[in-house]
């Protein structure tokens, strides 16, 4: 006779017991790549104050070639040296493009909050152009 427990014969929960593992496992390393992404864009965001002392965008390739080396050398050739710099740098490579996006849209953010009270018609800023002929009579009439 074939035990059963929770509805399902015990044979076929065995079976299917790999199955559902590997399943879990990707739920959950979808999940910690989603908290990856949204960490790497929320750090890229807090950069943008950093701006009016210089900062750029572009710092951060350094940031991510400073830290491939240091996980490279902190795997301390546990591995062959070829699989830990492809494997680093595929990691490094999908955290700084998300670091990346975070900084450019905290700024658009910033641009369209400030924009948000211009009085263009579209939102946009305009620029008043002075000419050298109003400079005579600019008297309110």
């Amino acid at each position: 006779m074939i035990e059963q427990s929770a509805g399902r014969p015990r044979h076929h929960r065995s079976s299917a017991e790999p199955s559902r593992v590997f399943v879990i496992a990707r739920g959950l390393i979808i999940a910690l790549f989603c908290a990856v992404q949204r960490l790497a864009e929320e750090f890229g965001g807090k950069h943008v104050k950093f701006r009016v002392l210089g900062f750029k965008a572009d710092f951060f390739g350094a940031y991510a070639d400073a830290t491939i080396t240091e996980c490279t050398f902190l795997d301390n050739a546990v591995h062959p040296a070829h699989q830990t710099l492809a494997a680093f740098s595929s990691f490094v490579t999908m955290v700084y493009s998300s670091v990346r996006d975070g900084f450019y849209a905290e700024m658009r953010r910033m641009r369209r909050a400030s924009n948000s009270f211009s009085t263009g018609s579209n939102s946009s800023c305009r620029r008043k152009i002075v000419s050298a002929d109003c400079g005579a009579d600019c008297s309110p009439r």
